[in-house]
């Protein structure tokens, strides 16, 4: 169903041709931003569109409510030569909407339903005009919007972000760049290419191996530094079914693609430390 604007006295002089989303970013919140764009007839007399608000749900069975937006200017006008009508909203979002977002969507493309609630005016009188439009949001659209939000620069629970300069900062760019795409094995892949880019280049192999070695036979007389170079290389062995599959091998889910990649930025950050002047919390 469309959203249509009539004139006081019915007529029509606009109608929503398409919705179109991206990202801005903020601070402490995300921000998302969506202009709908109507498509105008030739009005009888200038035409204003006021007291404009906009409400997102998701768009399946249950309408859970995301949020009510407003528009980024107070009026649109329609005039005889008038064809697009583009009328812009921004609406905040915290972390934990955005994640909430994340998994529903599990990857792929989702919809939104809006509802539009206005005032049509002309010619000294006004139209009260109520309109509801389901639209499908794009992978790759939402991709972009998140990365224009800033929102892959750290993670819900704020761990800094290698920048992509860094020596495994792009291995973890890609991984995150899978796992909002869907494709969890492969961020899993990427997981395991920057430990062992890690063990390369602190050149702890040997301290690894000696570590796990102590684990089998003497545990209790680990220090913290062994504990946790076993940690890095159990980590490393989580992700084994995604390079050497295996016949019992389901594939990882993305909730475990996520632990997997937020331990390995984790344990980025405590072998080799992260520059925090680059990295941004939400």
């Amino acid at each position: 169903m469309s959203i249509g604007l009539d004139d006081p006295n019915g007529y029509r002089v606009a109608e929503l041709r398409e919705v179109k989303v991206h990202g801005l970013p903020g601070i402490g919140t995300y921000t998302l931003a969506f202009v709908l764009h109507f498509s105008a007839t030739q009005p009888r007399a200038e035409t204003t569109i006021r007291n404009v608000t906009v409400r997102l749900d998701w768009g399946d069975n249950e309408q859970r409510m995301i949020g009510v937006a407003l528009p980024d200017g107070l009026s649109a006008r329609i005039h005889q030569h008038s064809t697009n009508i583009p009328i812009g909203f921004r609406l905040s979002l915290s972390a934990a909407q955005i994640e909430g977002i994340e998994k529903r969507r599990n990857g792929g493309n989702f919809k939104l339903s809006l509802w539009f609630m206005g005032d049509v005016e002309q010619a000294g009188q006004s139209h009260g005009v109520v309109g509801t439009h389901e639209f499908e949001v794009r992978q790759q659209d939402w991709i972009e919007a998140l990365e224009r939000m800033e929102y892959r620069r750290t993670m819900l629970f704020e761990l800094p972000v290698p920048s992509s300069d860094a020596p495994v900062g792009e291995l973890v760019a890609k991984a995150q760049a899978f796992l909002h795409k869907g494709d969890y094995e492969q961020a899993v892949i990427l997981c395991r290419q920057a430990i062992e880019k890690i063990e390369v280049l602190v050149d702890d192999k040997s301290a690894v191996g000696q570590a796990v070695k102590k684990y089998r036979s003497a545990r209790e007389e680990m220090d913290t530094t062994e504990r946790l170079l076993f940690l890095r290389e159990s980590l490393k062995n989580a992700t084994h079914l995604a390079v050497h599959h295996s016949p019992n091998h389901c594939g990882f889910s993305r909730d475990q693609a996520k632990a997997i990649l937020g331990a390995t930025i984790s344990l980025i950050g405590l072998f080799m430390p992260i520059n925090h002047d680059v990295a941004v919390s939400p």
